[in-house]
């Protein structure tokens, strides 16, 4: 696990946004405008699945 995992997920969100030189979007924070995802980390294809707290990034990043 570890940063590349997390740096793939903030590529993606805030990175993509400050690219685009977008202000009013890339991070979940008041005033911001927002889109929101629900992830099953039932399914299949997303598994297995690790204990540790930082592997929700490596699961965003490789399976979902």
């Amino acid at each position: 696990f570890g940063d590349r995992h997390r740096q793939a997920i903030a590529l993606a969100t805030r990175q993509a946004a400050q690219a685009l030189g977008r202000t009013d979007i890339g991070s979940l924070a008041p005033g911001l405008r927002a889109d929101i995802i629900v992830v099953d980390t039932n399914a299949p294809h997303l598994v297995p699945r690790y204990p540790r707290a930082d592997a929700v990034y490596s699961l965003l990043a490789y399976s979902a």
